[in-house]
């Protein structure tokens, strides 16, 4: 729920997932920037600073606010920005990767989900066994019970000691 004028600043979905956001009322401005490994939107900044309980360096972002950021942008005509106009019932996808702001033009209601797909799960999985990867291990370890048939989940419980887990890559999962 916004009013109007809110939104959301320049900003990437976590852990490589995509999303959607499906709008119940009111109207709501959207810009999308493609991934890019040199490239940001326009007035986003990244600077690396050390987690302090941490000696690797991350990338963190700063971005203007959505509301005066997007209305400069909007204006120009060579922009790389790409842009969508929600009204109540539309269903917006923003892809694995994609940066994107929002700017709610009228009071506005929403629902949006991430969610890892075989799509995203490389980049997904990438980025949790760099950030959470007890959080990769047990996601690799759902996936692989959910994609195992009954023939498998058969000789497993009549050779439990000579049938390995493997990950979708192919290395072997330690049991506990």
């Amino acid at each position: 729920v916004g009013p109007p004028g809110s939104g959301s600043r320049w900003h990437f979905d976590p852990w490589g997932t995509a999303a959607w956001n499906l709008l119940f009322e009111g109207e709501k401005l959207w810009a999308f920037f493609p991934p890019s490994d040199n490239l940001a939107p326009p007035g986003v900044h990244a600077q690396e600073m050390a987690a302090g309980l941490t000696s690797d360096a991350r990338v963190y972002y700063s971005a203007p606010a959505a509301l005066g950021s997007l209305a400069d942008e909007v204006s120009k005509e060579d922009s790389a920005v790409l842009w969508a106009l929600q009204r109540p019932g539309d269903l917006i996808f923003i892809p694995s990767g994609w940066w994107h702001s929002t700017v709610s033009l009228t009071e506005t209601s929403a629902y949006t989900r991430n969610y890892i797909s075989t799509h995203n799960y490389k980049r997904a999985m990438e980025a949790l066994l760099e950030l959470h990867p007890s959080v990769a291990d047990q996601l690799e370890r759902w996936i692989w019970h959910l994609h195992m048939d009954d023939s498998d989940d058969e000789r497993i419980e009549q050779e439990p000691s000579t049938k390995k887990q493997r990950t979708l890559a192919g290395d072997e999962i330690p049991q506990p």
